[in-house]
């Protein structure tokens, strides 16, 4: 095999000996990335369609260009109309560890994937989503949509692709979903195990629903005992400054300090001055168990069909008015024609710190509890 041609490594992608394949992949990766991978292209264009062992060539070929990190849309594409059901799950797999992820738009492999009717294909498009943020249209329509079969890998799929993508997203954009679809989030978000949350129930002014409040850390005493003892003690507040304006966390989306940042959660300013590191550390693990007072998202949708999402800026006998957090754009509804009203708490999603390393997370702390303090 090392010094074989490249149309003879070729032609072992197709033998029926799984070690033949395997090491012909290897040799094929470990030769020079601008000779194999144009004669490759060349070669599997010309393969012959109705052979029923095509496809699983397609694959082994499909390997070795993933192995030079050169995917090309015609293959995967090629793959995604396969009659094998391997092959199509293994292209889904492709898609999902493509760092670059070229296959974005109405013709895009994951979308056509996920309506495939065997459910292990499905899984592995749900899978790759949960990798790649700007798939995010597509896994929404997933999460609108109820699993129908009860199958527990999608509902798996679906549950990790939705706590991986939906923090980049925050605050979402409810205003077109159903309460039953809304509902259909929250189950998702909800930690598996743990209990459903209470039914909404109505009182005389409005209609209150549960929403998750827990990702994987919790701020049991014990954790947050032991966290503010670390911040305190090795706490690095300059790099914690750091952490926060880490893209993938979002705190500046949000958050403003100094007039820099968003409008959409309170200002920080004198965070640190004003609460102490035991308090920051839970309101940040569990977000929904410690909101500032304006700050509560409020949903309302009205008789004809209007629905908006933001925080209640005022309520008389006559209408009560909704402010959108990112815009400031108003909303009035006259009372009379509200359908529902519901508060969903804070718009921070649960878990944003879960992939924190422990000292990122207590330096993170460590500058949270000095904003507003008079520096040295």
């Amino acid at each position: 095999i090392a010094g074989a041609k490249l149309e003879e490594l070729f032609e072992n992608l197709k033998s029926g000996e799984r070690w033949v394949r395997e090491m012909t992949r290897l040799e094929l990766m470990g030769r020079k990335t601008e000779e194999v991978v144009p004669a490759l292209e060349e070669w599997w264009r010309k393969l012959n369609e109705k052979d029923p062992a095509t496809e699983h060539v397609l694959v082994e070929a499909l390997g070795v260009m993933e192995g030079h990190n050169r995917i090309t849309f015609d293959l995967v594409w090629r793959l995604t109309f396969a009659k094998s059901t391997d092959a199509k799950a293994y292209a889904a797999g492709v898609v999902a560890r493509d760092s670059n992820y070229m296959f974005q738009g109405w013709n895009d492999p994951l979308t056509m994937l996920n309506v495939d009717p065997h459910p292990r294909v499905r899984v592995a498009s749900v899978v790759g989503m949960g990798n790649i943020p700007s798939t995010w249209p597509s896994l929404l329509s997933i999460v609108r949509t109820e699993n129908p079969t009860g199958d527990k890998f999608l509902e798996l799929a679906a549950r990790s692709a939705v706590a991986a993508i939906v923090p980049q997203f925050e605050p979402l954009d409810l205003t077109e979903w159903t309460p039953k679809e809304s509902e259909r989030l929250a189950e998702l978000q909800r930690p598996p195990g743990s209990p459903k949350p209470a039914p909404a129930t109505k009182s005389a002014d409005k209609i209150t629903a549960t929403v998750p409040a827990t990702g994987k850390l919790r701020a049991t005493p014990e954790f947050v005992a032991a966290l503010v003892k670390e911040v305190r003690e090795s706490g690095d507040a300059k790099h914690g400054g750091e952490v926060f304006r880490r893209a993938e966390l979002a705190c500046t989306a949000c958050h403003s300090i100094a007039d820099q940042g968003g409008k959409i959660g309170p200002p920080l300013d004198t965070l640190g001055s004003g609460q102490p590191v035991d308090f920051i550390i839970g309101a940040t693990l569990e977000p929904q168990r410690e909101i500032k007072e304006s700050y509560e998202a409020t949903q309302i949708t009205a008789k004809d069909g209007r629905t908006a999402l933001g925080y209640l800026v005022a309520r008389d006998p006559q209408q009560t008015t909704l402010r959108d957090p990112a815009t400031g754009t108003e909303t009035k509804f006259a009372n009379a024609d509200i359908k529902e009203q519901k508060q969903l708490g804070s718009f921070m999603p649960a878990g944003l710190t879960d992939s924190l390393k422990r000292e990122d997370l207590r330096d993170l702390f460590r500058y949270l509890s000095e904003l507003g303090k008079p520096q040295p």
